[in-house]
């Protein structure tokens, strides 16, 4: 039984995902920022306190987080077939018998 229409849980997984991502982002950029109540808020907050950026925490979750995006695309990259024929994607391991 569908009790919300699909652009309602769309609308709410969206906002979720804002709300989420706005309450990260300062650790991302390793900022202790004060407690806000709204999303814009606390963007607000992120470029009012921007210059105490700290850059190893900035560079450290970049560097991971271009990493699983990477592996996420890798494992996206089609059947193992078409991994060991492409470019970048040979050089890992296919399945758990070339993880060695």
């Amino acid at each position: 039984v569908n009790f919300m229409s699909h652009s309602v849980l769309s609308a709410f997984c969206t906002a979720a995902g804002i709300t989420i991502a706005t309450s990260q982002v300062k650790h991302l950029f390793g900022l202790k920022l004060p407690s806000s109540h709204y999303w814009w808020e606390a963007v607000g907050h992120l470029f009012e306190y921007i210059d105490e950026t700290h850059w190893p925490t900035v560079a450290l979750g970049f560097t991971i987080l271009m990493s699983l995006l990477t592996l996420k695309y890798w494992k996206s990259a089609g059947s193992a077939d078409k991994r060991r024929a492409h470019l970048l994607w040979r050089w890992f391991p296919t399945d758990k018998k070339t993880m060695r």
